[in-house]
């Protein structure tokens, strides 16, 4: 038996369809480094057509515990039989790596080198075939957190050396509901008490509350009562009304944004491109802007609209001609983590970026350079960022639970921190919006709860709204200030009344996943909302 050393190393493997849930279950393995659990998260993405026989990722030979994202994509690539994964199961017979397949959707297992393998969630049955999802992923957590826990204890043992793997199927695989964990798998299950004790501090379990926004919403959506919309306008449009459904895009589009000026908008997705179209038809992209050498997951506007800032997993923002494209203007290199969240000063001159660094960051609009200020009143990644109308304050959100309000000019202590725990939310917010006015932060929360904040005087919440049955992923106040809209896991985008608390006033259910994205036109009469569904719609509001 090799000794285990104090901290673990994960190595996680996945299919670049799946590349959503790897972002999101990335967000709650960092979680663990913070609590010193974990030393460091490696990734392989995998990608249709490579040649995996003559590669090799050296990870793999030092991770201790190996994750394999299961779906029919996955199995349907060269992986499988690679090097790497031959490399894995060797050390996994050895006993020197936990070797884990997550299984995401229902795939047909036999013949595959995991049949020997103890897979998550428990009985090896998918997580969008449970009848409840959250202990589907509770059990994940907990599962992996088990494994940790025997890595850290030395008690890892793998299968005897004469033992082929690939051979036989894992049994309750594929169908029938969840049965009682037999031993061989224990280490899977969650206890009631267990799923407390995850949701009050420990930050792996809120693993898919945050994440599986695909499978969450697909596995959903005819209970959702989920009707497509025609993308013709209607003669006489209503609220509630899909005006037009922009299909540009080939994988989900994690950011859509609005142009000052209400005719064009921009659109961040995973095929790595940022893409701008008029707002009023839709249509073919005006613009389509590849300077990214990875995924772009946020997009946002100059105020006087000739500009667009994108950022995303290559950990650079950069800003470029909203009319061209072309080759970007600035390149900002400032942060080591991936860009979550964008905000432009409303002078324009700045723009504040947040990041899987822990830090958020203010720098020149116009040349990049040093950053001129890195908040760090974080602890641990930065969700979502926001500039006060004024230009006076920023507010962000973090995976450290806080919502946090400093002086843009100086950073400094923050002025406000608001532990949204202690408001009920037990799992944290990933979405910031300010009140035209200044004075209030509406949030979106991973309890499925929108709150809003008092911004000035530290009243802390002053109104909740209850009503969507997924984690809510982004928020937006209106120009008008009279009302909110909010995306959510569960595929809707809900308007509110930003006055008062209460029931939705309208719901829209266009989209066939996961909402992650809302933007207002400057008029106040139409909502832009982005899905994993690889489109964006355009409804009216009120």
């Amino acid at each position: 038996m090799h000794e285990t050393p104090s901290l673990v190393t994960i190595f996680s493997a996945y299919i670049r369809k799946d590349e959503a849930f790897y972002h999101e279950l990335d967000k709650h393995l960092r979680l663990l480094q913070h609590q010193e659990i974990i030393s460091s998260c490696h990734y392989r993405q995998i990608i249709a057509g490579t040649d995996w026989a003559m590669t090799f990722n050296e990870h793999i030979n030092t991770a201790s515990i190996i994750l394999l994202l299961i779906s029919p994509d996955f199995l349907a690539s060269d992986y499988c039989s690679s090097i790497e994964m031959q490399r894995a199961l060797a050390r996994y017979i050895a006993g020197d790596a936990q070797v884990i397949p997550i299984l995401l959707r229902p795939a047909d297992l036999s013949g595959t080198p995991f049949t020997h393998l103890s897979c998550l969630p428990h009985n090896a049955h998918p997580v969008t075939n449970w009848t409840d999802y959250d202990e589907a992923f509770f059990d994940i957590a907990t599962g992996i957190r088990a494994a940790i826990k025997e890595l850290r204890n030395g008690k890892v043992q793998g299968l005897p050396s004469g033992v082929a793997l690939p051979g036989s199927l894992l049994p309750s695989a594929l169908s029938g509901s969840p049965q009682p964990p037999t031993q061989g798998n224990s280490q899977g299950i969650a206890s009631r008490s267990r799923r407390k004790f995850l949701a009050l501090g420990i930050g792996l379990g809120a693993i898919i509350i945050s994440s599986g926004a695909i499978w969450y919403a697909s596995s959903r959506h005819d209970t959702l009562s989920f009707t497509p919309k025609s993308t013709a306008h209607p003669a006489i449009p209503t609220a509630g009304s899909i005006l037009f459904t922009y299909t540009g895009h080939t994988e989900p589009v994690f950011s859509v944004a609005w142009s000052p000026t209400g005719k064009r908008l921009a659109s961040a997705s995973y095929d790595d491109t940022a893409q701008v179209w008029n707002a009023a038809t839709g249509g073919a992209p005006l613009v389509t802007y590849r300077g990214h050498s990875g995924l772009v997951g946020t997009v946002a506007w100059s105020p006087d609209g000739n500009l667009i800032a994108s950022g995303g997993f290559d950990k650079t923002v950069q800003v470029w001609d909203a009319a061209t494209g072309g080759a970007p203007l600035v390149t900002y290199r400032g942060h080591s983590g991936v860009i979550e969240s964008l905000a432009w000063s409303p002078d324009g001159r700045h723009i504040a970026s947040a990041s899987y660094d822990n830090t958020v960051q203010v720098w020149d609009a116009a040349t990049g350079g040093s950053p001129l200020i890195t908040y760090r009143g974080h602890t641990a990644f930065v969700e979502s960022v926001a500039w006060s109308p004024g230009g006076q304050q920023i507010a962000s959100a973090s995976a450290d639970k806080t919502l946090q309000v400093w002086d843009a000019a100086t950073g400094g202590s923050p002025l406000i921190t608001y532990n949204v725990h202690l408001y009920g939310n037990k799992y944290g917010i990933s979405s910031v919006a300010w009140s035209p006015n200044g004075e209030q932060i509406v949030t979106g929360g991973y309890d499925n709860k929108v709150q809003v904040w008092d911004a000035i005087t530290r009243k802390g919440v002053l109104a909740t709204y209850i009503g969507h049955i997924g984690s809510v992923e982004s928020v937006a106040w209106s120009p008008d200030g009279r009302h909110i809209v909010s995306g959510a896991f569960d595929s809707t985008v809900k308007l509110w009344h930003s006055n008062t608390s209460g029931n939705a006033l309208v719901t829209y259910t266009g989209h066939a996943l996961a909402v992650s994205s809302v933007t207002w036109s400057p008029d106040s009469k139409h909502i832009a909302s982005a899905s994993y569904d690889n489109t964006v719609q355009v409804c009216q509001a009120i």
